[in-house]
């Protein structure tokens, strides 16, 4: 009694089993008769349990697959949450960057402002000094004149004091 009990909640388990795993649902009818049927009964279940080991074994490899596939994608999940990341600081990176490219053309600019105004003080001092070298030229100039004018006018002082001693000497003899 407690075995046809135990084979009937197999049977039913089994039922409910392959109900819910997509099989149709089979249905076995027990009775209180002979051996004979018992045994095609646990023939029946034993064929029923070598295809459902079949359909579990199956069903164990395609999880087993799906789980791989699903651990592949997880990990492109996680690959491209970190791009996401890294992208974010590279971003980060490339503001401040870019701030400091803004004020590096600030400072080029302010640079080469200041270098224009130093190249034109420079040519304003070269033309300066060209018109220095001309005045001291002059000066130089001016100066050989003076001295020529100088030296003349010694000449001719010299000449009219000779003059006036040759003069003098002529009007003491008188």
């Amino acid at each position: 009694m407690i075995a046809d009990q135990i084979l009937v909640m197999k049977i039913f388990y089994l039922n409910l089993k392959t109900f819910f795993m997509g099989k149709s649902n089979i249905r076995y009818q027990l009775t209180n008769s002979t051996g004979q049927r018992k045994k095609k009964i646990y023939e029946t279940e034993m064929a029923n349990n070598a295809s459902e080991l079949e359909r579990l074994r199956n069903l164990v490899k395609e999880l087993v697959e799906r789980e791989v596939k699903l651990e592949g994608e997880l990990l492109e999940y996680y690959g491209l949450k970190e791009q996401e990341s890294d992208i974010a600081e590279l971003q980060k990176q490339l503001k401040i960057k870019t701030v400091e490219i803004d004020m590096l053309n600030i400072t080029i600019n302010s640079l080469q402002t200041e270098r224009k105004k130093l190249q034109e003080k420079i040519a304003h001092g070269a033309s300066i000094k060209k018109e220095l070298e001309v005045a001291r030229n002059k000066i130089k100039e001016l100066q050989r004149q003076i001295q020529l004018d100088a030296n003349q006018a010694k000449a001719q002082l010299l000449f009219l004091k000779q003059q006036v001693s040759g003069l003098q000497a002529r009007s003491h003899q008188k």
